[in-house]
């Protein structure tokens, strides 16, 4: 049995995963303007459209999305909202 109440120690954070360490070096070496995917860093996007139809030869109507690319070839759709 121990004595007394117990205290909380404050310990040292986890050291960071190789993972977290390169996604903060990309976002810390590239402009603020460049889109990039919140789950995976990639700088590859693509513009997809659901329910599009086409009229006189061009597409039009749809609902257009920006999707990440480099997710998308895993089989997840990652959509980006800017």
């Amino acid at each position: 049995m121990a004595k007394g109440p117990f205290t909380v120690i404050d310990g040292t954070p986890p050291p960071p995963s190789p993972k977290a360490s390169r996604a903060a070096r990309i976002k810390a070496s590239t402009p603020p303007e460049l889109v990039r995917c919140f789950r995976c860093s990639s700088g590859a996007m693509m513009q997809i459209r659901l329910g599009m139809i086409w009229r006189n030869g061009k597409p039009t109507a749809g609902n257009k999305q920006i999707v990440c690319a480099s997710c998308l070839s895993k089989g997840e759709i990652v959509t980006i909202s800017f």
